[in-house]
Parts: C-alpha cells; structure tokens; sequence
C-alpha cells in the first residue's frame, strides 16, 4: 500500500537532468543505478525514469522482467501517475488486487505482480522522476526495504552526505536531454561509486560490497583505499581483509600477469595505467593467488578527478572471465585437434600436437594419451606432453588393471576428478602409482582424466594436469570431453577404414585362392570332355554325347566365372593392367559379333551392326573384347526371342544427337530391345555383383561382375560407359574411347 505524504522521507532529493557530462547521479550510469536498486531490494527489476511533464522516459534499467519496458510512455499509462497524486512513495504487494496499478497498460503488457516506486525530486521539492523496483510474484515490502531505496535514492542526489544538490534547479518540464542509458556492468559505474567516499558512508560501502564485479580505488600516491568483497575472493583474500598497503606492495605479494603471462610493473597494471590519467577499457589481465589456480579478468579503469580537475587517484573494475576465456580458447583448440587428426595416418600420430593443443588451452603443464590394445586387455601410453621445465623422471606403465587413474576411467568409463592428487588415494594404487607419485613431487595437483568412446565402450584415456588447485570441474569436464568426443570419433573412424581393408583384402585373397583352386580342376574337366567328344575312335551314344555336351557347356560357363573372380580380385588390388597398342577396333568388333552368332541364333536374337571401314586406336585388344562379348552376351540374354542387338560404331561424333564429339573420339552403343532396367536402379548398374530386379525376376543367369569388369576395362583405357535414356524397349550402353595415344604415365 502506498505511504501518505506525511509518513515519505524528506531528504530535498534535487535532481538535475541537464548535467549529462558524467551520468545524472555522481557519475554513476542509471543502469547501474537501476541495478544497485534492484540489488537493495532483492528483487529481480528495477527502472529509473525521468517525469517529464506528462511523459515518463526511462534512464536506466536492469533486470530482464523490464527488458520489454518501452523506452517511454504517458504519465497516465505509468506508476507515476499514483506518486504524483499521492506525492509519495507507492508500495503494491500484488498489482493484481490493487486498483490504482492493476489497470495500468505497463503493467499488463510486462506482466508485473509487485511494485515499489519511490519519487526522485527537485530543488523545489518538486517530482522529477521515479525509481521503480519490480517483481514477477506477488511479495511484502518490509519498511526496511523501502528505507534501503529512498537512501540510495537520497544518496544520488548527495543528499546523505549533507552536500548541496549537485544539479541545480532543473525544471520538471524542462527540455534537458534524457542521459544515455548504460550497461549495468559498466565499469566506469563502478568508479564513480568508489570515488564518492564509501569509508565515509556505511551504507554506500555496503552496496559496493554487494557488487559481483571487483572494485578497487587508489589516492594520488597509490595507497589502496577500496577492496571490495568480489575482488578480495578474486585474489584470495580473507573476508576481513582491509587494503593498507600501496600498489606495488599488493603487487609484490599477488603479482598481475599480461596475457602472455609476464608480470606487469605498476605503471603498466589498469589500476596503474589509470593512475597516469589513461582510460582502461575491457583488457585482460591474469590474477595470481598463492596455492590457487590463475584467473582471468576484464579489467576497466580511469583516473579520478576532483573539481578542479586534478588526478586525486583512480578505480578499476575487474570482471572474472576465466571460463569465458578458457571455452573461447577451447573453441580454438577444437580446430587445432581436428587439423591435427585430419593430417594423421594414426592417433598415436596426431598424439604430440593434439596433447599440446588441450594443455595449452587449459594453461595444465601436463598431459597424457593412453589406448586400448588390439587385443582389449590393456592401455597403453602412446603420448605425453609436458611444459618446459617439466621434467617427469618415471615412465609411464602400461595399465592391465581396473585401478589408478586411467584405470578407474577405464572400468567406469566415466570422466575422474581428482581435486588434489598430492593427497589421493591413486599414490598408492594401480601399476601407475609410482608415476603419480612422480607427477605429486613436481608439484601437480588437480587430474581430470575423461574416456574416449566408441559406441559406449572406452577405447582410450585423456588425462590432463594442473599445478594449482583447479575448481570448475563441471565446465572443464565438458570441455575436455568434447576433444576426447573428437579422438573418440577419430578412433571410430580409423578403426572402421582398417576394418574395412582388412575385410577387403580377405575377401581379395578369398577371391584369388578360390579362383585359381577352381582352374585347375576345371581344366582337367573341361580338357577331357573335350577329348571324349572329339575322339573318333571313342563314339558315344546319343544320350551320352548330350550329356558331355551339357558337362562343356557349364565347364565353360564356370572357367568363365573363374576368370571374372580374378579379373575382380585383380582389381581390387590394384594389379590389373592392360597392354595398349596400335589397333583396328573394327576388327575386335566383328570378331566378338561373329563369336556372338551362335549364341545368337539359338536365342531367336538377331545381331546388327553399323560399322566404318576402320577405327584405328590404341587399345587393348583382349580386354576390349571382353567388354563387347559382355554387353552382347547381356543383350542376347535380356532379349526375347525375335529381339535385335544393334552395334554402332562412330568416329568423332555424338551417336544419339549427331553432334561432333571430342577430336579423337569413338563411341561404341550397343542397344537391345529387351527387358530394361528400372530407372531406379540405374546409379547401382556398374557395383559389384549387383543384378537388377528384371534380371532376377525373368530367372537370367548371372553373378553381376560383368558390368563391374567392362567399367574397369574402359576407365583403364581413358574411356567412359554409361546407358543412355532412350524412348524404346531394352537397354542402350554408351562407350567413349579415345583413338589417340595413352596420357603419359597409363601403363601400356
């Protein structure tokens, strides 16, 4: 409920909105005004407006409940109105049940359920502005708490201190420009509210206290006159720790690195820099603490000035940004671990520069790399890195057991914090214990050791660690395990590539020992049913000579498999060749159609042929015969009795379009009118064994390698084969060669 006129405090809060060369409120940005409300209030939001007449315009504000706030509005349509009215403070526990908020379009629109609005007033005691405190439930507001913001209020205009009101006598309806509106971790927001006197106002020092953000202030001399609490945790400092001490003797003790990690002199510190009259802004600086792990701050700082303009000393601002840094660097490490994996045969390989990348971009000296043998039964050290200047004397043991360190992460295949290693349980246990002890005595302190998966199973260890007591486990622990997602799927990879050469030269090997085991008896077979049924003297019946006949006929077709196995176990291991020369290909045409012919005729298919009188080209001439006994074999087979086969050989021109080809060229077509195959399953044509559903459906013999050969054949002589899309029945395969000599460097 709101307070009567009688009951407000009176403190001649005088508020001059022209004064906008440092901010309205002692050089204090009202966004962080805003924030300090919020903060005094232990609520979530806070605004500072500015009444101008009959419009409210915001100054500041913090808190994402007013993000949404506009940037103005009527009087009519604000608290102000109810403050005006009232000429005093309103307090509303639940803006849903009170009448003189509960309508209020702001209200609605930012979803609002509490309100405390304290006036901000001129040198007429008039309203000139407001602070409102906000929350997103409905809540009491204890007296103490509305005390808390009328001071703070109060102590902005400098009226706590008993001064006069800094700003003049400003008109409420008054022109002045609205002061820009600041972050609310401005670090210059911070300076003004340590250069206005805390030692001298409890409550003031209080506020500072509460800020998240480190704060310190020096006089003219370098003499530390402000430590706040933030700044104390960030240099391990105990809680009742006053500064008493200049700069370089704070420096001395709990030295300040640059980036690179080098100490910086006084002069060249932010706090130094602004001491010389240099405005600081955003530069990192590394904070040291004895036994504790460095910090990284973004550090803000500038000289304090007195009336006159004279340096009478300066204030910094230091934000802890060690986790933002160290996942920005992390970002970068993931780059550089990938690099390094991509140009590697092997992890062991990439090992080196990828333990150095991760401990880099912890800042840990030290860094281990374990895998899983071939057999599963231990882990192995395949790396280590360590800074310069260690030097670890024991060597790293494998690890057969479920105990230590790695042996622990490997049995769980979870990631293992050790906070302090120096008093572990892992000194004394595992095959690694000796080395652990090693890693104590030269000072290293937290492990994080995390595994690296394959489909859940642990094929590997990171381990990495520090010379300081390290905390953030949980962020380090995500970190680190996403470059070991990285080796793990690195591992995956490699893992499956060897598995699928292994398989495949298995099945290379499977391939030549089957084929050449089969050879020889079917040559035995094959060269005496031959001579049985060529020997005059040895006349057989009809019946039996059908059935040698029969015995011919598969022999031939299986010697025909055999060699087509070695031709593919040939391919695959990169020993199959042809032998090019000069030749006429219209002559290996006519041969394979007229070795064709038989076949041809028993089928019902008639071969035709479209021919030059030569073609001249380098080739090999055996191997391109298989590629035409192979496509006309396919075409007398996919073709019904009556079908054609036609063969059509062109020099130097397109064979659909009649275009002019490429110099040199000759296209080969053969077409048939048969059964065609599915437009769906023309990418897969040309794989190993496979067979399209129309084949399989009609019941036509096959093994599916033929196709496989012929590409290999052409590509061998520098040449293409596809099928053409054509309107008709069957199937039409298209073959480009080029008649001039092989490029330079194809085997002849």
């Amino acid at each position: 409920m709101g307070r009567a006129a009688g009951e407000m405090r009176r403190d001649s809060v005088a508020l001059d909105w022209s004064d906008d060369t440092v901010g309205p409120w002692r050089g204090v940005p009202p966004g962080l005004m805003a924030e300090l409300a919020a903060r005094v209030a232990d609520a979530p939001a806070a605004v500072w407006v500015r009444i101008d007449g009959r419009c409210e315009r915001v100054v500041g504000r913090s808190g994402a409940a007013v993000a949404g706030w506009p940037e103005s509005w009527r009087v009519a349509d604000g608290p102000a109105e109810c403050l005006l009215r009232m000429n005093g403070a309103l307090v509303v526990e639940d803006t849903s049940a009170d009448l003189r908020w509960g309508c209020c379009p702001l209200r609605v629109s930012a979803d609002i359920r509490a309100l405390l609005a304290v006036p901000l007033r001129g040198a007429d005691s008039g309203i000139t502005g407001a602070v409102y405190v906000v929350d997103t439930v409905s809540r009491r507001w204890p007296d103490s708490v509305l005390e808390a913001v009328e001071r703070l209020a109060a102590w902005a205009s400098g009226a706590t201190a008993g001064q006069a009101a800094p700003w003049g006598a400003a008109d409420a309806g008054g022109a002045a420009d609205v002061p820009e509106v600041a972050d609310t971790d401005d670090a210059h927001g911070k300076i003004a509210v340590a250069s206005s006197g805390p030692a001298s106002d409890p409550f003031l020092t209080a506020l500072v206290e509460t800020l998240d953000v480190g704060v310190a202030a020096c006089d003219s001399r370098g003499r530390l006159i402000l430590y706040n609490r933030a700044l104390r945790e960030l240099r391990g400092l105990p809680d009742t720790w006053t500064p008493s001490e200049d700069l370089a003797t704070s420096l001395a003790a709990r030295p300040v690195l640059g980036p690179d990690g080098d100490p910086l002199a006084v002069e060249r510190t932010p706090l130094g820099r602004a001491l010389r009259g240099e405005v600081v802004e955003n530069t990192d600086v590394v904070l040291t603490a004895p036994g504790q792990r460095l910090r990284i701050a973004a550090a803000r700082a500038k000289p304090i000035h007195d009336g006159d303009g004279r340096c009478v000393g300066a204030v910094v601002a230091l934000q802890e940004v060690t986790d933002r840094r160290r996942a920005e660097r992390f970002a970068e490490c993931e780059l550089q671990v990938a690099r390094a994996l991509a140009e590697s045969v092997s992890v062991a390989a990439a090992a080196p520069a990828v333990l150095e990348a991760v401990a880099r971009s912890l800042q840990w000296p030290h860094a281990e790399l374990w895998l899983i043998d071939g057999a599963g039964e231990q882990l192995d050290p395949v790396a280590q890195w360590s800074a310069p200047g260690l030097d670890l004397q024991v060597e790293l043991p494998a690890v057969t057991s479920f105990e230590g360190i790695v042996g622990s992460v490997w049995a769980t295949g979870r990631p293992l914090w050790v906070p302090d290693l120096a008093g572990s349980r892992y000194l004394t246990t595992g095959e690694a214990a000796a080395r652990s002890r090693e890693c104590a005595r030269q000072g290293l302190r937290t492990v994080l050791a995390v595994p690296l998966l394959d489909a859940g199973r642990v094929q590997g260890v990171l381990a990495c660690f520090a010379d300081t007591l390290e905390d953030g486990q949980e962020l380090l622990t995500t970190l680190l395990g996403t470059i070991a997602r990285q080796i793990g799927q690195f591992l995956a990879r490699r893992r499956a590539d060897e598995l699928a050469l292994d398989l495949a030269r298995t099945k290379d090997q499977f391939l030549a020992l089957v084929s050449h085991e089969m050879r020889t008896p079917l040559t035995a077979i094959s060269t005496y049913t031959e001579l049985i049924l060529t020997d005059d003297d040895q006349a057989c019946c009809p019946d039996h000579r059908m059935l040698l006949e029969r015995i011919d006929r598969n022999t031939r077709s299986l010697r025909a498999i055999v060699n087509d196995l070695l031709d593919l176990a040939a391919l695959e291991s990169g020993r199959f060749t042809i032998c090019r020369e000069p030749i006429d290909l219209v002559a290996v045409v006519l041969d394979a159609v007229s070795a064709a012919a038989t076949a041809a005729a028993t089928a019902g298919v008639e071969l035709l042929t479209a021919l030059p009188d030569r073609a001249e080209l380098h080739g090999d001439a055996a191997r391109l015969r298989q590629v035409l006994d192979n496509l006309i074999s396919n075409g007398i087979k996919y073709s019904p009795h009556g079908g054609q086969v036609h063969l059509r050989l062109d020099a130097d021109a397109d064979a659909d379009a009649g275009k002019a080809g490429e110099a040199g060229d000759m296209v080969l077509t053969v077409s048939d009118t048969g059964i065609g195959i599915p437009e769906a399953e023309r990418p897969r044509l040309f794989g190993r064994f496979y067979r399209a559903s129309t084949a399989r459906t009609h019941g036509i013999p096959g093994t599916g390698l033929g196709l496989t050969i012929v590409r290999a054949i052409v590509e061998a002589h520098d040449g293409t084969i596809g099928l053409v899309d054509t309107a008709g029945p069957g199937a039409t395969f298209r073959v480009r060669l080029s008649s001039g000599p092989p490029a330079t460097g194809t085997p002849d």
